[in-house]
């Protein structure tokens, strides 16, 4: 991890630049992460609750961290974590109380090790209330109380897609580049398939939001 940039104060706010307005936007720009700010105002306006963006939010901060670190190919850490998911894992041991302080420490010195700033990294997380002010003074995002419409459906599930597959995609990329992986240049698809519980027809995910409608509806 970079960890020769350092968070602006909160005096180096510049209201002019509104991806630098608070916290959020300053942590965003930090950890490269300001697509996340972005999804924060769509997923609000579809109904998420403050609480829940935080969680998100920071989440993304803790995987870009670990991503510039090279955390995936640091066997150390997975030994010393429960979970696949690392970034939700390390959010855990940040946020409640249910491991042991020993183990807490035993964690972050191990990121420390791998080159993660621990401290401005859990520095940098956010609460709901920052969430919160950042989403009703600096953007002011309300919640749409209409059904969210077919093309915001289509927009967040490409986005969520998108998302996905370049996770994917660097981590082999990382496998290969430090030998875990014994090929050549890997290309990954990922494909999505969603099925009717009630019919049981199954479609490709992009078929489904071509077609719009099962055998239950076919008629109607």
């Amino acid at each position: 991890m970079d960890q020769g940039t350092n968070l602006p104060h909160e005096g180096d706010a510049d209201p002019t630049e509104p991806t630098d307005c608070c916290k959020v936007g300053r942590v965003a720009l930090a950890f490269d992460v300001t697509e996340a700010v972005t999804q924060l105002a769509r997923d609000r306006r579809s109904g998420d609750s403050y609480r829940t963006l935080a969680e998100q939010f920071n989440k993304d901060l803790i995987e870009s961290a670990l991503e510039r670190a090279d955390i995936e190919s640091d066997r150390s850490i997975h030994a010393a974590l429960v979970g696949d998911d690392i970034a939700t894992e390390v959010y855990r041991l940040f946020r409640t109380d249910s491991d042991s302080d020993v183990r807490r420490a035993e964690v972050r010195a191990r990121l420390s090790d791998a080159g993660v700033d621990v401290d401005r990294l859990e520095s940098a997380l956010v609460s709901h209330v920052t969430i919160r002010s950042h989403l009703t003074e600096c953007v002011t995002v309300e919640v749409d109380e209409s059904p969210p419409s077919f093309e915001r459906t289509v927009n967040t599930t490409q986005w969520a897609h998108t998302r996905a597959s370049n996770v994917i995609q660097s981590t082999l990329d990382r496998a290969v580049d430090h030998g875990h992986l014994r090929t050549g240049p890997l290309e990954a698809e990922l494909s999505v398939r969603v099925t009717c519980t009630v019919c049981g027809d199954s479609f490709y995910l992009t078929d489904l939001l071509d077609q719009r409608r099962c055998s239950c509806h076919h008629d109607r």
